[in-house]
């Protein structure tokens, strides 16, 4: 009996070790194409995506964006140093998110000595986090004012001007109309009666705020958000929550907030999103004010509103 269970073990260890270095090699290749990959693709990470999405027409399952994005991370930090296998590609996942090289190694050391599962050593991460964190997080309730943008840029050939929308998008316009403004100038823009005008706007500089509704929930701290910009330019973005932590999908705390977060922004619910940056994934990360009652203007929200990291944070 104890000769078997020796064997399973080891057939076990086998099969891990060729998932972890399977992983190392996609994070290698992936680490390898993005730096042949030009700069704005780089930035909005849409090369990530363009990859993700041709291996799973040919390979189905286990291309995922976010594991392509987890692949990568792992060669970021492993490289091609010795791994043990008696983790999981679960347990080096989370392991791979830590940036302190020698909280990482002292966790993986406690991880292979208690034999802890993935949940063990998510709750142990999280329980760190929670005694490292820096005095009470004072949140700050996000106010602006929509449909403000940026003059990109000015073309005396073309004879147009350039609108900075946010997130990539532009909308160029006739200048002969415009001759009052020039590039660096704020502008508002605003509809009626079906046209869209601009007027000088009393901001010195963009708020980056802007009006959309969720299309999906992707896990506990990332919605999927289609913006309306003006001038009927519609894009969808990924929106990482600021300062709002949730564990892995495929972890039972994770589920749980995957399925909460759901319950809170069904289809179509009206947000308002600040942008502040993007992470290392290439999303944009930000403040999410949202509203479960029916809305007369997109403005409403800032004021009747809910404050959704605050909310979250404040939950878990």
């Amino acid at each position: 009996m104890k000769a078997y269970e020796e064997m399973r073990l080891q057939s076990s260890l086998n099969g891990n070790s060729e998932v972890l270095e399977a992983n190392r090699e996609i994070g290698r290749i992936l680490q390898t194409v993005e730096r042949k990959t030009p700069e704005p693709e780089r930035l909005t990470g849409n090369w990530m995506r363009s990859i993700s999405k041709e291996l799973e027409k040919h390979l189905k399952r286990g291309f995922s964006e976010r594991n392509l994005f987890y692949a990568r991370k792992f060669y970021e930090i492993y490289g091609n140093s010795k791994i043990d296998v008696r983790l999981s590609w679960s347990h080096y996942r989370i392991l791979s998110s830590i940036a302190n090289a020698n909280l990482r190694e002292k966790l993986m050391k406690e991880a292979i000595e208690g034999n802890w599962n993935r949940d063990d050593l998510s709750y142990r991460v999280r329980d760190i986090g929670e005694l490292r964190k820096a005095p009470t997080l004072r949140w700050r309730r996000p106010e602006g004012v929509l449909w403000n943008y940026k003059i990109k840029d000015i073309s005396k050939e073309k004879g147009t001007l350039l609108i900075d929308l946010g997130f990539y998008c532009y909308y160029e316009l006739p200048k002969s109309r415009l001759n009052q403004y020039k590039t660096g100038d704020i502008i508002q823009i605003e509809k009626q009666n079906g046209i869209w005008s601009l007027s000088k706007s009393k901001l010195d500089s963009e708020l980056y705020f802007y009006f959309g509704e969720i299309e999906r929930v992707i896990d506990g701290d990332t919605i999927l958000v289609k913006f309306e910009l003006g001038f009927n330019v519609i894009t969808r973005q990924r929106i990482r929550l600021h300062n709002v932590w949730s564990a892995e999908l495929g972890s039972s705390e994770g589920e749980d907030n995957f399925e909460s977060l759901k319950k809170k922004l069904p289809l179509k619910t009206k947000v308002i999103v600040r942008s502040r940056s993007k992470d290392v994934y290439g999303r944009f990360v930000g403040e999410v004010l949202y509203s479960k009652k029916k809305i007369q203007h997109p403005e409403d929200i800032f004021t009747i509103g809910i404050y959704l990291n605050q909310e979250l944070a404040e939950i878990s």
